[in-house]
């Protein structure tokens, strides 16, 4: 399942290898993506003109994901955001949840799942 290719997906995690993974699977299902290895990289650099979906870690030094979802909902920006983490605490995806995160999707990620949650969050 392709999902848009108007759109980018940013994805932001410390973690090279799970940046690298996820750039190179949605791209080979054509879709432009953007890595940062910390919420203050994309921040910097985030054009709210810019359409497209966010996949943000939570748990990330520098700045967490919960800090660049407090930013976002102060700029009161409207890019929808997938939350991606390791930690397996319902306390967690509910404030993630009420701090305006679309969806939360558990670690290890399954592709399937994650393409489908793309394709909600793009549409």
């Amino acid at each position: 399942m392709s999902v848009s290719i108007q759109s980018t997906v940013f994805i932001v995690d410390d973690d090279d290898g799970v940046r690298d993974g996820l750039k190179a699977m949605l791209e080979s299902e054509d879709q432009s993506v953007e890595v940062y290895a910390n919420g203050r990289d994309f921040l910097n650099s985030y054009d709210p003109s810019h359409g497209g979906c966010l996949l943000l870690d939570l748990n990330m030094p520098v700045m967490s994901g919960q800090q660049v979802l407090d930013a976002l909902a102060l700029e009161k920006a409207t890019l929808p955001v997938i939350v991606i983490t390791s930690v397996d605490d319902p306390k967690v995806t509910a404030h993630a949840l009420q701090a305006g995160a679309v969806e939360v999707l558990a670690k290890p990620l399954d592709h399937q799942q994650l393409l489908n949650a793309i394709q909600r969050a793009l549409a």
